[in-house]
């Protein structure tokens, strides 16, 4: 993958397949401050990438290598890595969980992190989901996880992701 670029801000953007953006209020450098914004495809509106009914466990995930830059970017000293995403129909939902892990080897302090996942249409955002967890400076491959579901009638149109990382000291 190739980074697109960094952009400031916007009150619009578009990203294409394969692409990561980052939106923050600073200057390029890869060390950020809280709260950090990536934006990345979402594979999920395609439903070929999802599992079948009742299968979960087996379900599989995104290719790891689809967020790889992700663990280019610091915010205040914590990266994610690993980033992967899988569904599975439930209905008229899509049950959809999200797993990676955290690194905190330039962290200064021990971090209470939140990641907030953002299904965004243009300048819409059409839904929206968190998790939250906590890393001891200095940690590296603390794992996460968490699901949400959302309708699948949000998938109809290309949806763009945007992953929203805050950290605090604790």
């Amino acid at each position: 993958m190739k980074l697109v670029g960094i952009a400031l801000l916007l009150a619009s953007f578009s990203v294409e397949a394969g692409a990561i953006q980052v939106i923050q209020d600073v200057d390029t450098s890869k060390d950020m401050h809280s709260p950090m914004e990536l934006l990345a495809p979402f594979p999920l509106t395609d439903s070929a990438q999802w599992g079948e009914p009742g299968t979960f466990g087996a379900v599989r995930w995104t290719e790891p290598h689809v967020y790889d830059e992700f663990y280019d970017y610091y915010c205040d000293g914590v990266r994610i890595g690993d980033f992967q995403l899988r569904g599975e129909p439930d209905g008229d939902k899509l049950s959809v969980h999200v797993k990676g892990y955290l690194d905190a080897t330039r962290a200064n302090h021990d971090k209470a992190v939140e990641i907030t996942v953002q299904l965004v249409d243009g300048d819409n955002v059409v839904f929206s989901a968190k998790g939250s967890d906590k890393i001891e400076d200095g940690d590296h491959h603390d794992k996460f996880d968490f699901g949400f579901v959302m309708p699948q009638t949000l998938l109809a149109s290309p949806l763009t992701m945007r992953v929203i990382v805050r950290t605090r000291d604790y």
